[in-house]
């Protein structure tokens, strides 16, 4: 989270409720860079803060229940894979909560979780999984709302300079080629029954001020994509997986089949092992083989990507949720994010000078100007090939209103104002 907190210099307490924030020079986006960023009860994290900081690691928020909030609730119980409780904050300085109480409940499988809203176990759910939109919709219990998101899917490629193996994967052009290999629109209709719009930018919707028109999907195309790894010497063995010639100096590899693993984490909100076969299908088409590997929970499959400073993976699939200024977004792909939020092991010098600059911007048409170049960068580069931008599917109970979806949880209210229509 450090970024949230760039180039301030102190901060002092002025009296119990003000707080003067120095900068060491003006900024363009101070305020989405506080709104997602937590005040902390200093007296619940103070004793474990040795060893660096590494000792927060330590701390489990669970065994110190209720929790000191400053925000709109108290979580009672905790439950990582489970039910959590909260109760309404009685101190909370902004909208009071309608309701007595707020669980929620996080699922492993989609299938309880659409059973258990119609048998009136939840009120709400806030991803409805695709397959089953159709059929929530026909039922008049419910009112399905569909918005915006700041949802996007990829392909994500292990894009460590240093990676030791595989190193065909760096090259652009390959990736060029397996994006015209690849059909979105399959995927859009197979995996997302249409709530999904094919996608390029490394942006989501959600930053509409700062996307590029430039930027779009490229066609399904496999004469194109073969065309592209024929004129690189790729040439398509017997049993229809092209081989990659041996290499020589300081990364030589010996000759190998266009042969991968891609990771899959569980827990995503759409059919990924349904994507992946759809992919697979498709890079086949042009000579490259994909092997499915399960990658576990989150934590799992991102220690897979980091695993031996991100040398050991080549392909995974999975998603980005933007926040509210792409600030956040922008700063995945900095060299200072590996092994914190960084999936691919990125490492260019010059998008770590301009994600500096592009926050310092106090005129927005230079900080979009600058945005916009660095994804025109980061796309031509592809340390992930992107392929839908979701729609937001939410699912509720008509005997409760004022959940207000379109607001992608960027406003308290979306928590404090549901409430019953009679």
């Amino acid at each position: 989270m450090a970024p949230g907190l760039n180039h301030i210099k102190n901060m002092v307490a002025k009296g119990p409720d003000t707080l003067v924030i120095n900068y060491d020079q003006a900024i363009g986006n101070v305020l989405p860079q506080l709104e997602q960023f937590w005040v902390l009860p200093q007296h619940v994290w103070a004793k474990y803060t040795g060893n660096d900081g590494k000792d927060l690691k330590t701390y489990d928020p669970a065994q110190h229940l209720p929790t000191v909030s400053g925000g709109a609730y108290v979580i009672t119980s905790f439950s990582e894979k489970g039910t959590t409780a909260f109760k309404p904050n009685p101190y909370f300085y902004g909208p009071k909560s309608n309701a007595a109480g707020v669980s929620m409940t996080y699922y492993t499988n989609s299938t309880s979780m659409i059973a258990d809203l119609e048998a009136g176990n939840i009120d709400f759910v806030d991803q409805m999984p695709f397959d089953a939109v159709a059929s929530v919709k026909q039922n008049p219990k419910f009112l399905v709302q569909v918005s915006p998101s700041s949802t996007v899917n990829n392909i994500t490629f292990n894009s460590n300079p240093a990676k030791p193996k595989n190193r065909e994967l760096l090259n652009p052009q390959v990736k060029e080629a397996l994006e015209y290999a690849t059909d979105r629109q399959a995927i859009v209709k197979v995996v997302y029954f249409g709530y999904a719009k094919p996608w390029a930018n490394f942006l989501s919707l959600e930053s509409s001020d700062y996307l590029d028109p430039s930027i779009q999907p490229l066609p399904y195309d496999p004469s194109k994509a073969n065309q592209i790894l024929n004129s690189l010497g790729y040439k398509m063995g017997a049993n229809g997986v092209r081989e990659v010639p041996a290499t020589t100096g300081k990364y030589a590899q010996p000759a190998h089949p266009m042969s991968y693993d891609l990771m899959v984490p569980d827990g995503l909100d759409f059919n990924v092992d349904r994507q992946f076969q759809i992919v697979a299908a498709d890079w086949a088409k042009v000579g490259v083989k994909i092997h499915e590997v399960n990658g576990g929970d989150a934590a799992q499959a991102y220690a897979y990507e980091t695993n031996k400073a991100y040398t050991t993976y080549d392909l995974a699939m999975w998603d980005w949720a933007e926040y509210v200024d792409p600030d956040f977004q922008l700063s995945v792909l900095t060299r200072g994010q590996w092994y914190s939020w960084s999936d691919t092991g990125y490492n260019s010098p010059l998008w770590d000078q301009q994600y500096k600059e592009q926050g310092t911007l106090i005129n927005p048409q230079q900080r979009i100007a600058l945005v916009e170049k660095m994804t025109r960068e980061v796309e031509a580069a592809r340390p992930y090939i992107q392929l839908v931008n979701e729609e937001l599917v939410t699912a509720h109970d008509k005997q409760w209103t004022g959940f207000y979806p379109e607001l992608n949880a960027y406003c308290k209210c979306y928590y404090t104002s549901p409430h019953l229509t009679s």
